[in-house]
């Protein structure tokens, strides 16, 4: 079997995954708690650079 991609961007939180061997949650990297697997959907753009996930949305 190939390689798989999931991605679930939804209106409040958005999470992948992909299969290699296995199927693993990609957490996000950006302060969001450890025990957290999903990703703020949320943007923000502060001082010439935008802002995504946890990052973004404690400034919102």
């Amino acid at each position: 079997m190939g390689k798989a991609i999931g991605i679930d961007l939804g209106t409040t939180n958005s999470v992948a995954a992909f299969k290699l061997a296995g199927v693993e949650v990609v957490t996000a990297n950006d302060n969001t708690p450890p025990d957290r697997k999903l990703t703020r959907s949320v943007v923000a753009a502060e001082q010439n650079k935008f802002l995504v996930g946890e990052q973004a949305y404690s400034i919102s």
